[in-house]
Protein backbone atom coordinates (compact mmCIF):
# COMPACT_ATOMS: atom_id res chain seq x y z
CA UNK A 1 0.00 0.00 0.00
CA UNK A 2 1.50 3.31 -1.06
CA UNK A 3 1.26 6.63 0.68
CA UNK A 4 -1.39 8.88 -0.87
CA UNK A 5 -0.14 12.27 -2.09
CA UNK A 6 -1.60 15.17 -0.13
CA UNK A 7 -3.02 16.84 -3.26
CA UNK A 8 -5.15 13.79 -4.09
CA UNK A 9 -5.90 12.95 -0.47
CA UNK A 10 -8.32 15.90 -0.11
CA UNK A 11 -10.54 15.12 2.88
CA UNK A 12 -12.02 11.80 1.78
CA UNK A 13 -9.81 9.97 4.29
CA UNK A 14 -8.55 11.76 7.36
CA UNK A 15 -5.39 9.68 7.77
CA UNK A 16 -4.56 8.81 4.15
CA UNK A 17 -1.46 11.00 4.02
CA UNK A 18 0.11 8.88 6.75
CA UNK A 19 -0.17 5.52 4.99
CA UNK A 20 3.01 3.79 3.82
CA UNK A 21 3.90 0.13 3.30
CA UNK A 22 4.33 -1.97 6.42
CA UNK A 23 7.92 -1.86 7.66
CA UNK A 24 7.80 -2.88 11.32
CA UNK A 25 10.97 -3.62 13.25
CA UNK A 26 10.90 -5.68 16.42
CA UNK A 27 12.53 -4.12 19.47
CA UNK A 28 15.49 -5.87 21.03
CA UNK A 29 17.35 -5.61 24.30
CA UNK A 30 20.64 -4.20 23.00
CA UNK A 31 21.91 -1.22 25.00
CA UNK A 32 21.54 2.07 23.17
CA UNK A 33 24.84 3.50 21.88
CA UNK A 34 25.86 6.90 23.21
CA UNK A 35 25.25 8.31 19.74
CA UNK A 36 21.52 7.63 19.94
CA UNK A 37 19.60 10.93 19.84
CA UNK A 38 17.82 12.21 22.93
CA UNK A 39 15.35 14.98 23.70
CA UNK A 40 18.33 17.33 24.14
CA UNK A 41 19.31 16.74 20.49
CA UNK A 42 15.73 17.37 19.37
CA UNK A 43 15.64 20.67 21.24
CA UNK A 44 19.06 21.69 19.87
CA UNK A 45 19.68 20.80 16.21
CA UNK A 46 16.80 18.38 15.67
CA UNK A 47 16.49 14.68 14.85
CA UNK A 48 16.14 12.84 11.55
CA UNK A 49 14.59 9.40 11.04
CA UNK A 50 14.86 7.57 7.72
CA UNK A 51 14.45 4.24 5.98
CA UNK A 52 15.84 2.76 2.79
CA UNK A 53 12.95 0.68 1.39
CA UNK A 54 10.91 2.50 0.31
CA UNK A 55 13.11 5.57 0.76
CA UNK A 56 11.76 8.19 3.13
CA UNK A 57 13.20 10.67 5.62
CA UNK A 58 11.57 12.93 8.19
CA UNK A 59 13.49 15.69 9.96
CA UNK A 60 12.08 17.03 13.26
CA UNK A 61 13.02 20.25 14.98
CA UNK A 62 11.60 23.05 17.09
CA UNK A 63 10.95 26.38 15.37
CA UNK A 64 10.10 29.25 17.72
CA UNK A 65 9.02 26.75 20.35
CA UNK A 66 6.80 24.71 18.01
CA UNK A 67 7.61 21.18 16.88
CA UNK A 68 7.63 20.80 13.08
CA UNK A 69 8.69 18.04 10.71
CA UNK A 70 9.74 17.89 7.07
CA UNK A 71 9.11 14.70 5.12
CA UNK A 72 10.73 13.71 1.83
CA UNK A 73 9.91 10.49 -0.05
CA UNK A 74 11.83 8.76 -2.83
CA UNK A 75 12.15 11.34 -5.66
CA UNK A 76 11.12 8.64 -8.14
CA UNK A 77 7.65 8.65 -6.58
CA UNK A 78 7.16 12.34 -7.51
CA UNK A 79 5.51 13.15 -4.20
CA UNK A 80 5.88 16.72 -2.92
CA UNK A 81 7.73 17.27 0.36
CA UNK A 82 5.42 17.66 3.35
CA UNK A 83 5.63 19.93 6.36
CA UNK A 84 3.74 19.09 9.53
CA UNK A 85 3.10 21.25 12.59
CA UNK A 86 2.42 19.73 16.00
CA UNK A 87 0.48 20.95 19.02
CA UNK A 88 2.63 18.46 20.94
CA UNK A 89 4.61 15.38 19.83
CA UNK A 90 1.44 13.23 19.80
CA UNK A 91 -0.84 15.61 17.90
CA UNK A 92 -0.36 16.78 14.31
CA UNK A 93 -2.43 19.91 13.77
CA UNK A 94 -1.42 20.94 10.25
CA UNK A 95 -0.03 19.26 7.14
CA UNK A 96 1.18 21.16 4.09
CA UNK A 97 2.60 20.01 0.78
CA UNK A 98 2.27 20.46 -2.95
CA UNK A 99 0.30 23.68 -2.56
CA UNK A 100 -2.39 22.02 -0.42
CA UNK A 101 -2.93 21.83 3.32
CA UNK A 102 -5.30 20.56 5.96
CA UNK A 103 -5.61 21.35 9.64
CA UNK A 104 -7.03 19.58 12.67
CA UNK A 105 -8.23 22.27 15.06
CA UNK A 106 -8.89 21.17 18.64
CA UNK A 107 -11.38 23.13 20.78
CA UNK A 108 -9.00 22.60 23.71
CA UNK A 109 -5.56 21.28 22.88
CA UNK A 110 -4.33 18.76 25.45
CA UNK A 111 -0.78 18.45 26.71
CA UNK A 112 1.30 15.28 26.41
CA UNK A 113 0.63 14.70 30.11
CA UNK A 114 -3.13 14.86 29.45
CA UNK A 115 -2.84 12.30 26.66
CA UNK A 116 -0.71 9.94 28.76
CA UNK A 117 -2.87 10.12 31.87
CA UNK A 118 -4.55 6.98 33.18
CA UNK A 119 -8.00 8.25 32.22
CA UNK A 120 -6.94 9.30 28.70
CA UNK A 121 -8.38 12.34 26.96
CA UNK A 122 -11.41 13.14 24.80
CA UNK A 123 -12.24 16.45 23.11
CA UNK A 124 -13.81 18.19 20.14
CA UNK A 125 -11.91 18.61 16.86
CA UNK A 126 -12.61 20.12 13.44
CA UNK A 127 -11.09 19.41 10.04
CA UNK A 128 -10.15 22.66 8.26
CA UNK A 129 -9.24 22.83 4.58
CA UNK A 130 -8.55 26.19 2.98
CA UNK A 131 -9.98 28.05 6.00
CA UNK A 132 -13.25 26.14 5.60
CA UNK A 133 -14.62 23.73 8.21
CA UNK A 134 -15.19 20.45 6.37
CA UNK A 135 -16.13 18.24 9.32
CA UNK A 136 -16.38 18.25 13.10
CA UNK A 137 -16.29 15.47 15.64
CA UNK A 138 -14.40 13.99 18.54
CA UNK A 139 -10.86 12.83 19.24
CA UNK A 140 -10.01 10.24 21.84
CA UNK A 141 -6.55 9.30 23.16
CA UNK A 142 -5.85 6.33 25.39
CA UNK A 143 -2.67 4.63 26.63
CA UNK A 144 -2.84 0.94 25.77
CA UNK A 145 0.60 -0.32 26.71
CA UNK A 146 4.34 0.07 27.15
CA UNK A 147 7.21 -1.49 25.24
CA UNK A 148 10.51 -1.03 23.46
CA UNK A 149 11.16 -0.19 19.83
CA UNK A 150 14.42 -0.41 17.88
CA UNK A 151 15.50 1.97 15.13
CA UNK A 152 18.82 0.81 13.71
CA UNK A 153 21.21 0.38 16.66
CA UNK A 154 19.06 2.46 18.99
CA UNK A 155 16.31 1.10 21.25
CA UNK A 156 13.80 3.35 22.99
CA UNK A 157 11.21 2.71 25.67
CA UNK A 158 7.84 3.65 24.19
CA UNK A 159 4.32 4.34 25.39
CA UNK A 160 1.67 3.04 23.01
CA UNK A 161 -1.20 5.48 22.55
CA UNK A 162 -4.35 4.92 20.49
CA UNK A 163 -5.64 7.97 18.61
CA UNK A 164 -9.25 7.65 17.47
CA UNK A 165 -10.86 10.50 15.56
CA UNK A 166 -14.48 10.35 14.39
CA UNK A 167 -16.08 13.05 12.24
CA UNK A 168 -19.19 11.48 10.85
CA UNK A 169 -18.11 9.30 7.94
CA UNK A 170 -14.51 10.41 8.38
CA UNK A 171 -12.65 8.21 10.85
CA UNK A 172 -9.03 7.66 11.80
CA UNK A 173 -7.68 4.91 14.05
CA UNK A 174 -3.94 5.14 14.65
CA UNK A 175 -1.55 3.55 17.14
CA UNK A 176 1.26 5.96 18.04
CA UNK A 177 4.41 4.78 19.81
CA UNK A 178 5.86 7.67 21.78
CA UNK A 179 9.43 7.66 23.12
CA UNK A 180 9.56 9.98 26.18
CA UNK A 181 13.39 10.07 26.24
CA UNK A 182 13.36 11.38 22.67
CA UNK A 183 10.18 13.45 22.81
CA UNK A 184 8.85 12.02 19.53
CA UNK A 185 6.46 9.45 18.16
CA UNK A 186 8.81 6.99 16.44
CA UNK A 187 6.27 4.70 14.78
CA UNK A 188 2.64 5.09 13.72
CA UNK A 189 0.33 2.30 12.63
CA UNK A 190 -3.07 2.71 10.99
CA UNK A 191 -5.56 0.23 12.45
CA UNK A 192 -8.63 -1.25 10.77
CA UNK A 193 -11.45 -0.50 13.26
CA UNK A 194 -13.37 -3.61 12.21
CA UNK A 195 -10.58 -6.18 12.57
CA UNK A 196 -8.10 -4.40 14.83
CA UNK A 197 -5.33 -5.33 12.39
CA UNK A 198 -2.67 -2.95 10.99
CA UNK A 199 -3.30 -1.73 7.45
CA UNK A 200 -0.48 0.80 7.06
CA UNK A 201 2.57 1.99 8.94
CA UNK A 202 5.21 4.70 9.10
CA UNK A 203 8.38 3.08 10.48
CA UNK A 204 12.11 3.76 10.24
CA UNK A 205 15.43 1.91 10.25
CA UNK A 206 17.87 4.78 10.98
CA UNK A 207 17.87 7.68 13.44
CA UNK A 208 20.43 10.45 14.01
CA UNK A 209 20.77 13.90 15.47
CA UNK A 210 20.81 16.57 12.77
CA UNK A 211 24.18 18.21 12.30
CA UNK A 212 24.56 21.92 13.10
CA UNK A 213 24.72 24.19 10.08
CA UNK A 214 28.28 24.98 9.11
CA UNK A 215 29.23 28.59 9.72
CA UNK A 216 30.10 30.57 6.63
CA UNK A 217 33.56 32.04 6.36
CA UNK A 218 33.81 35.38 8.14
CA UNK A 219 31.02 34.67 10.66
Amino acid sequence: MSAVPLKTCAWASLACAFLVPLAARAADERPAPSTCPTRADLMATGVQMSRTSPRMAIAYRYEDGTLVSYRADDPALSRPPQRETYANPLIVTKQEGGGASFELRYAETPSVEDLLSAKGWTGSVALIIGDEVKATGEANYEVIGEGKLAIGDCTYAVTQVSEDIAMGKLTSHILKEYAPDLGLVIRTTKIDPETGKPVGQVAFDQIAARKPKAKQEGQ
